[in-house]
């Protein structure tokens, strides 16, 4: 078996390796979360725009839904300010 040395480079690539992982993990799941959220925003919208027509329909004054919009990058800046 190999000195102290070697038993520690080999440490620090488990960890390399461990650690990229890890990464690539969490990189593939938000970038799964930002595809499915936009998904949902479009798809919440087109179903809020059906709801308002269903008034003017039947005759009654069309309801006002607003549409779901993904936030700013200010917004998601301030998110990480309020967690802390």
């Amino acid at each position: 078996m190999g000195g102290p040395a070697t038993r520690l480079e080999a440490r620090v690539d488990e960890v390399e390796t461990s650690h990229d992982d890890s990464l690539y993990a969490l990189s593939r799941d938000v970038q799964r979360l930002k595809i499915f959220t936009r998904r949902l925003g479009a798809r919440t919208s087109t179903i809020g725009g059906g709801i308002a027509l269903m008034p003017e329909r039947m005759g009654l004054p069309p309801i006002r839904v607003t549409s779901v919009e993904m936030p700013t990058e200010a917004e998601v800046d301030a998110s990480f300010d309020e967690e802390c």
